[in-house]
C-alpha cells in the first residue's frame, strides 16, 4: 500500500505515519492524537469521538484497498 500513500492521504485529508516492518512484507500505518493524557477521564469523550471518527475514515478509505490485495 505504500505505493498508494499519496492517494490514501489525499482521500483522508491528513498525513499518516507509515512504518515498514523488518521483514519487508508488512507495514504499520497509524495516526496519533497529540497531547493526550489517557488517564484524564474528563477528556475521554473528546478522545473517543476522535478515535471513532478516525476509525471510520480509515475504514472508508483503506477497506477497498485491502480487498484488492492478493493473498499469497
Amino acid at each position: 500500500m505504500l505505493e498508494q500513500k499519496e492517494e490514501i492521504e489525499t482521500a483522508l485529508g491528513y498525513k499518516l505515519n507509515w512504518e515498514e516492518l523488518p521483514e519487508g512484507t508488512d507495514s504499520r500505518i497509524s495516526i496519533s492524537l497529540e497531547d493526550v493524557d489517557v488517564a484524564d477521564r474528563s477528556d475521554w469523550k473528546r478522545q473517543h469521538e476522535w478515535l471513532a471518527r478516525k476509525l471510520n475514515e480509515l475504514h472508508r478509505v483503506l477497506s477497498p484497498k485491502v480487498q484488492e490485495l492478493e493473498a499469497p
